[in-house]
C-alpha cells in the first residue's frame, strides 16, 4: 500500500471520529480505529488494482484490433 492510502485512510478516519458523540468515542478504543484504517488502506489497493486491470484488459482489447465501440468508448 502506498504512502497516499495511508493518508487517505487516516483522513477517512478522522472524519469518522469527527461524526461521533463524544461518549461513544470514549467506548472505541484506539486500536479500533487504527484497524478501520487498515480496513480502508485495504479496499483503496482493491480499487486501484481492479482500475489496473481494467487498464490492462481494454489494452488487451485495442491491441488484438477490437474497435472502441466494442468495449463501450465510443467517440463522438
Amino acid at each position: 500500500m502506498t504512502e497516499r492510502h495511508r493518508e487517505r485512510a487516516q483522513k477517512v478516519v478522522e472524519s469518522f471520529r469527527e461524526l461521533l458523540d463524544p461518549n461513544a468515542l470514549k467506548a472505541i478504543p484506539a486500536n479500533d480505529f487504527e484497524q478501520l484504517a487498515l480496513f480502508v488502506q485495504e479496499a483503496l489497493s482493491d480499487e486501484l488494482h481492479d482500475a489496473a486491470e481494467q487498464v490492462e484488459e481494454l489494452a488487451r482489447k485495442m491491441r488484438s484490433g477490437t474497435s472502441l465501440s466494442d468495449v463501450g468508448m465510443d467517440l463522438m
